[in-house]
């Protein structure tokens, strides 16, 4: 029997026997405290929970998440281009493999390409938490390489309307290059209410060093435009039992200037995206709690007059019932129904599939310091393919500022419509491709002490079946299933929770990967440094990646690049804040991704306050 089938049986072992444990003496086993988050104060994941302040909500949720730890973001230039995230490694070259959810709810769709983060506004978002490392067994497809949960604002009992408002464009006639939004809550006897809304407006031509000739240039046809808004009234029955209704509307229209080989000067790309979340969560006795959900998402998007059409309709109905059981478990059943249907003048007609799922979760408490979580979910989705996957973490606290983790599980992540059944001149789907497969694991620890909070983890990835792109005899790309890779490395993080000199708080994350597959870079490093003093916040960022290989004939490296950011805020009254920034300081010539350049040195001022 191999390895897989070995732990696959233990796992399951452990997750449907009656496991003999010790009494534990009053100990309280906590719930999450909303269902649309997923980190959990008991989580054996390594976890990141970044909060977002008014000063940033001119930003994009890939502005945001691109200085953080284990991620890189790839973009193919300014706001409103696609950029896409990677997590350990993983995610680099196929954006499909981190689930990007929205409350808790997929925003990654059955036809492929990831999701795009810069269109994504901060606005509306009260934070981000990101899951380190594969999390099928609870998620499903698409977690092979991680989790980014983006967390609305929840109801507040206090009304309150907040604006943001940016400006990049400095000329006379340019008012309308902007980015603003918003927002506003409040309650009403047992409704509470919230809403959004943002706009952004970007010319796009911006000036950048030709990072082939280090000649100065200027970005042309790379315009965009969005609006959009989210909306959320909750009904708080009882105490105990609560209904809510969220919605959220995006349309964007974005110029594709294309690579610097191979330039587009006309062509246009307008995306719209429309959610309803439907909720009833009721609180039983003894700490358990029903959740009944039915989100429903649509995805248009048009191409290049409209030549290229591409409709995605999802809807994802589910309940979940978390119990404790016997004093020290703390039991989570999921089960969940995936229905997509893609209709794309790409392929020779509509698909569709139905995916059922089901997921079992145990945090068991050893002892009141040690905590494991045996994990699994089967999903099926109809004529594809039906995969199981285990997990199994554990969590030691042998001092009050010290946490060890270790996690081992089994991921997987479906083909794309888009890999199976896509056809062009120039690309041709391959049906017959299987899942991608991998067995993950990682371990380390974290501790604040002295003032400093420090984590080290050590993570490898085995993957099976990796899905690549190639050339056929012919001259069409395609895909097909590589046999194995292997990704591993390691992540180191220390921030100063208290100043070192003066009012100074600096911060680092390094992450180092060893792989042989192509666009990840072996060295990533950010930095920062805070001044923070009464009503004045200063920073300097700084982020480093070294040379990326890629599978490019035409461009088989990347260059290495150093970028830094400067900015500060004051609170110039309580209710307003000004904002301002400089990036790329140094007017560095660098790309993300191959042909496509980064904007040179650009300015922003921001406006931010409450009503």
């Amino acid at each position: 029997m191999s390895f897989s089938k070995k732990f696959e049986a233990l796992l399951l072992s452990i997750l449907f026997s009656n496991v003999a444990y010790g009494q534990i003496q009053e100990k309280e086993i906590r719930i999450y405290s909303r269902p649309e988050e997923v980190a959990s104060q008991n989580s054996t994941s390594f976890i990141d929970v970044l909060w977002v302040t008014p000063k940033e909500h001119g930003k994009s949720v890939s502005d945001f998440l691109k200085i953080q730890k284990g991620i890189t973001i790839r973009s193919q230039s300014s706001s409103g281009s696609l950029a896409t995230a990677n997590i350990r490694g993983i995610g680099a070259g196929k954006a499909e493999r981190v689930l990007i959810l929205l409350d808790g709810v997929r925003l990654n769709t059955a036809q492929g390409s990831g999701v795009d983060l810069s269109r994504i506004s901060l606005s509306s978002v009260e934070k981000i938490e990101i899951l380190r490392g594969g999390e099928s067994a609870l998620y499903g497809s698409d977690a092979i390489g991680g989790v980014i949960n983006i967390v609305t604002h929840k109801n507040n009992a206090r009304p309150q309307a907040a604006y943001s408002l940016t400006k990049k464009n400095w000329a006379t006639n340019s008012f309308n290059d902007h980015s603003f939004s918003l927002s506003g809550h409040r309650n009403l006897g047992q409704f509470q209410i919230f809403f959004n809304g943002h706009s952004q407006k970007d010319g796009g031509e911006y000036a950048f060093k030709n990072p082939l000739t280090l000649e100065n240039q200027k970005r042309e046809n790379n315009q965009f435009r969005s609006y959009g808004g989210y909306s959320r009234i909750l009904w708080q029955v009882t105490p105990k039992t609560s209904f809510s209704l969220a919605g959220e509307f995006f349309t964007a229209a974005q110029h594709t200037p294309g690579s610097l080989t191979w330039p587009q000067n006309d062509t246009i790309q307008k995306d719209k995206r429309g959610l309803i979340d439907l909720k009833f969560t009721h609180h039983l006795n003894h700490n358990q709690e029903l959740l009944i959900r039915f989100p429903m998402r649509i995805n248009k998007m048009l191409y290049s007059a409209e030549s290229s059409v591409h409709k995605n309709n999802h809807t994802e109905p589910q309940i979940s019932f978390s119990f404790p059981y016997q004093e020290n478990h703390f039991v989570t059943l999921l089960g969940q129904v995936y229905q997509d249907k893609v209709q794309s003048t790409s392929y020779a007609s509509s698909r569709q599939k139905w995916t059922f799922a089901g997921a079992l979760k145990d945090n068991y408490f050893i002892t009141p310091l040690l905590m494991v979580t045996p994990a699994a979910r089967l999903e099926h989705s109809k004529g594809l393919y039906t995969v199981l996957s285990p997990k199994l973490g554990a969590k030691y606290q042998p001092l009050s500022t010290l946490f060890l983790k270790a996690n081992l599980s089994h991921n997987f992540r479906a083909p794309t419509f888009d890999e199976l059944y896509w056809k062009d001149a120039w690309f041709r789907g391959n049906p017959a491709l299987v899942p991608e497969k991998s067995w993950d694991g990682d371990m380390g620890f974290s501790i604040e002490k002295f003032g400093i909070k420090a984590e080290q983890s050590f993570f490898i990835s085995r993957i099976q079946s990796l899905i690549e792109t190639y050339l056929d005899s012919s001259g069409v790309s395609t895909n097909r299933n590589l046999s194995t890779s292997s990704i591993w490395g390691s992540e180191l993080s220390l921030e100063s929770l208290l100043p070192v000199i003066g009012h100074l708080y600096p911060s680092l994350n390094y992450t180092w990967l060893n792989t042989k597959l192509p666009y990840r870079p072996r060295h990533t490093l950010n930095s920062s440094l805070k001044w923070q003093h009464q009503k004045l916040n200063l920073f300097l960022n700084h982020q480093y990646l070294s040379a990326v290989q890629t599978n490019d004939v035409d461009r088989p490296s990347i260059p290495l690049f150093h970028v830094f950011d400067l900015g500060g805020s004051y609170e110039w009254i309580p209710s307003v804040m000004i904002t301002a920034q400089v990036e790329n300081i140094l007017n560095r010539a660098y790309e993300r991704i191959s042909f496509y350049p980064m904007p040179g040195r650009t300015f922003s001022l921001s406006v931010s306050g409450t009503i």
